[in-house]
């Protein structure tokens, strides 16, 4: 973006893109942390409430870094607003309740 290379045209390839990495990234992260609960506590409940949380976050971080920034251009605002901080501060404010709303889930079910 900060090159000139990516305009708010590309928001469609740049969504499937890091919706491709999202899920990759948390698929395999995802899974080691299924097995760290797993073998370290031999609670599957909660081995799949921290893979499954972890997957959403991750997948949600990666849009979020992406498509914010192509957001704030489109709305003629710095893309730069979105650098650092801000969008850490959002993403732990996301993952804190993903990972919440993910247990109450599939501890009602379980």
């Amino acid at each position: 973006l900060a090159l000139g290379e990516v305009y708010p045209k590309d928001f469609m390839r740049i969504f499937r893109r890091e919706l491709v990495m999202g899920l990759a990234l948390g698929l395999a992260l995802g899974l080691m942390a299924y097995f760290r609960v797993i073998l370290q506590d031999n609670n599957l409940i909660l081995a799949c409430i921290v893979s499954a949380a972890l997957m959403a976050t991750l997948l949600t971080a990666n849009l979020a870094g992406a498509l914010i920034p192509l957001v704030l251009r489109k709305l003629k605002l710095d893309p730069a607003l979105t650098a650092g901080p801000f969008i850490a501060t959002i993403i732990d404010a996301v993952g804190i309740t993903i990972y919440f709303q993910i247990a109450i889930v599939l501890l009602k079910v379980f």
